[in-house]
């Protein structure tokens, strides 16, 4: 591995099958105003040439990637992210920031410099603290036209929200959008199992004994097309409606596919049960043992616990689907 001596950020670039959209998300990478990085990319079994892809640019002079080895079995995007912050972490580099990055998308060359600055800004008046920065998204379709000018408008999110209890049930802190810092990263990691998606862990994390600090302007251009993972819906009621959609979407199917988020708040109680706030802690002990309730029982719970969302209709679906 080969990097510039004052490297101090690390970008941790998950793949899969993602050529047709990858030179661009490199090009940008490479076109940051804040040039302190090396990237991290862990391919999950790629069927196109992915793989090539990554390994010309590995092998540029201009440009700090390294490959991570990784076997033909897909572990999913959540565990290729963890695979990743654990790997940098490791490094002999002792990065002090982390940037998750997707495949597709193309940030804005000054994406970089101005979440890092919001955190070393952070870390002198607090240091030692847990911090996440995340920002707003530009949403483009498959050839960057754009769609909306706000992720967090066309999803209905509030940036501004970031307690605990608004996030149990919603992630509002995309991976892509979001830089850590290196407190925030060992703490979160590894990873546990009951992760719903890595991006979801880390801000729940954040919230529960860190910060959470947002740019409230775009700092990247977030592509959507037929193979994203998680999208951009328009949050609108009609929308919200299509349960079965919205169950897929975010949660992806199965019997136990309900549980997740609560599962995952289980995990995050067992590990900072004992450091978060007294409130967060007692909503959170509403979780423990929560799978094996009754479905009647596990929504009297939830509901006890005052995580669900504030909104009627997600608030009925949410509830329905535990």
């Amino acid at each position: 591995m080969h990097t510039q001596p004052t490297t101090d950020t690390a970008i941790l670039l998950a793949t899969c099958n993602g050529a047709d959209h990858l030179a661009d998300q490199l090009d940008s990478l490479h076109a940051q105003t804040y040039r302190a990085f090396h990237v991290f990319a862990r391919d999950d079994g790629s069927k196109d040439n992915t793989v090539e892809h990554l390994q010309a640019y590995a092998a540029r002079t201009d440009f700090f990637l390294s490959l991570l080895p990784s076997d033909s079995a897909s572990i999913g995007p959540c565990r290729s992210f963890g695979a990743l912050l654990d790997y940098a972490l490791k490094s002999n580099i002792p990065f002090q920031y982390f940037a998750f990055c997707d495949q597709d998308d193309r940030w804005f060359p000054h994406k970089l410099s101005t979440a890092i600055a919001l955190l070393r800004e952070a870390e002198q008046t607090e240091p030692g603290q847990p911090i996440l920065v995340r920002s707003d998204l530009e949403v483009v379709d498959s050839q960057l036209r754009p769609i909306a000018d706000s992720f967090w408008q066309r999803s209905r999110m509030d940036p501004h929200e970031t307690r605990l209890s608004r996030l149990v049930f919603r992630n509002t802190s995309l991976g892509c959008a979001s830089v850590i810092n290196r407190r925030l990263a060992e703490l979160a990691a590894p990873l546990p199992p009951q992760a719903v998606m890595h991006d979801w862990w880390v801000n729940l994390v954040a919230a529960a004994i860190g910060r959470i600090l947002t740019v409230p302007t775009p700092l990247l251009q977030y592509r959507q097309h037929d193979a994203n993972t998680v999208g951009s819906g328009d949050g609108s009621i009609r929308r919200l409606l299509h349960l079965r959609h919205w169950r897929t979407r975010i949660l992806g199917g199965g019997k136990r596919a309900s549980l997740r988020p609560a599962l995952q708040a289980q995990a995050l109680y067992q590990r900072f049960g004992s450091s978060m706030r007294a409130t967060d802690s007692a909503r959170l002990r509403y979780f423990q043992n929560i799978e094996h309730d009754t479905p009647m029982l596990r929504r009297l719970r939830v509901i006890q616990s005052r995580t669900l969302p504030r909104d009627p209709v997600r608030f009925l679906d949410t509830l329905m689907r535990l």
